[in-house]
């Protein structure tokens, strides 16, 4: 059984393994895979539905293609943003962008 949230940077795989992946899970967690571009790996998140409340609402949000996600839960009880982050090769615009999506979450 896999743990509540998962995140993994550097994963590999064509797009045929991710919805694979995402099928055989979808019954249990929420995916979330952004493939980098060329030979570089992705980001890919699981989340364990059972670990949220019934009524959530889950969006995935691309930030940088392959470097780093937002995933972002909605239920009555509130809101949780989780952030999948591989901190390789970012430009300055790039990270200003995922810190423009961190800072009214976190701070």
């Amino acid at each position: 059984d896999l743990c509540g949230h998962l995140a993994i940077q550097e994963a590999h795989g064509t797009e045929s393994d991710y919805q694979a992946l995402a099928h055989s899970l979808k019954g249990s967690h929420f995916c979330c895979f952004s493939r980098g571009t060329s030979d570089a790996g992705g980001v890919l998140s699981l989340h364990k539905k059972a670990d949220l409340p019934m009524d959530t609402r889950v969006t995935h949000v691309e930030l940088i293609r392959g470097r780093a996600v937002m995933s972002e839960f909605v239920s009555e009880n509130g809101s949780l943003y989780l952030f999948n982050l591989h901190f390789h090769d970012w430009s300055p615009r790039e990270t200003e962008r995922v810190g423009g999506e961190l800072r009214p979450r976190c701070c």
